[in-house]
């Protein structure tokens, strides 16, 4: 018997579809040929695990859907950004932002040296407090 034509016959007696006198025949056929009965164990094996492979997916698809539908509702009702999207940006735009931060930096550094050198009275804070530090100086010593 090929192996098609025993599928076709233990799908049908697993799902109960077998009259009473072919399942009789079928269970006689199965004691008395151990070829055929290891053919029917085999495919009975393979069917059981493809169903319980089925349920593995489709309960990782369900997994994945609820994952997304979270992550959706909380970037919707807390106004986050999923972090996806964030990276995602992070590596389009990586580039620009380096380089607005660079001009930035520089911009920074020379605003303050153009306020330090046009500043009147330099360091008119600072001496009467460094002043105060070399008295206490010379007299701990």
């Amino acid at each position: 018997m090929e192996d098609i034509q025993i599928a076709e016959l233990v799908d049908r007696y697993l799902k109960g579809e077998m009259g009473d006198h072919e399942l009789v025949n079928f269970e006689h056929v199965r004691k008395t040929d151990s070829a055929f009965n290891k053919a029917v164990i085999d495919e009975i094996y393979f069917i059981k695990h493809l169903e319980h492979t089925g349920k593995i997916i489709s309960l990782k698809a369900k997994l994945a859907e609820a994952k997304k539908n979270q992550i959706h509702t909380n970037s919707t009702h807390q106004g986050l950004v999923p972090q996806a999207k964030l990276i995602a940006i992070w590596k389009k735009h990586r580039k620009t932002i380096a380089v607005a931060a660079s001009i930035a930096i520089v911009v920074s550094a020379a605003c303050a040296s153009v306020i330090s050198i046009f500043s009147p009275g330099k360091n008119t804070h600072l001496k009467p407090l460094v002043d105060k530090i070399k008295e206490q100086d010379v007299k701990y010593k």
